[in-house]
């Protein structure tokens, strides 16, 4: 039985309020911290409510399992079942494939990550080959893909003050209904 988009966004929720006090990975920020940054960031650049929803939701995959590996295919399979677009999914699966492509193309990249995201990118399994960063290249939003990469790295900021969890129902919503 498929969930309603009103179960879906209380799924999400639960995850990301169950993630207040959980730290996010060596940073000074927990993983809600970091969901809201990212998802306020996108907003400011005046991004559109998919990937506005990307960016809040792009690290999920680390909380809807205890996998440590490919949480970003975990989140993306996770919101597609949720009955998100597959807009959103995509934009979730592919943020880490844009930190590995935008290390394989711009060497300093690397250099510029916090020494938690250097060690992930190790994990994860490096800066892409030439050959994977063509095709990367020609894959639908990408733009969309190094933008969210970009919130990414910037939503580290100890004590930001954002806009609740909460207010970002609606926009949930607007995304779910459009699917």
């Amino acid at each position: 039985m498929a969930l309603s988009s009103d179960e879906a966004v209380e799924q999400v929720f639960a995850l990301l309020d169950a993630s207040r006090e959980r730290g996010y990975f060596g940073e000074q920020v927990t993983q809600l911290e970091h969901a809201l940054q990212a998802a306020q960031l996108a907003q400011e650049t005046g991004a559109g409510d998919v990937v506005v929803a990307a960016a809040l939701l792009h690290d999920v995959g680390h909380l809807c399992t205890k996998q440590s590996t490919e949480h970003e295919q975990h989140g993306a399979n996770y919101l597609r079942r949720l009955g998100f677009p597959e807009s959103v999914a995509l934009l979730v699966a592919s943020h880490v494939d844009a930190k590995r492509y935008l290390t394989a193309v711009h060497p300093d990249y690397a250099g510029r990550l916090s020494a938690a995201s250097q060690e992930s990118l190790r994990q994860q399994g490096g800066p892409m080959t030439l050959e994977d960063s063509l095709r990367f290249r020609t894959e639908p939003g990408f733009e969309d893909k190094l933008r969210l990469r970009a919130w990414d790295e910037q939503a580290k900021q100890p004590g930001l003050e954002t806009p609740p969890l909460e207010s970002y129902r609606p926009l949930l919503l607007r995304v779910l209904n459009s699917a």
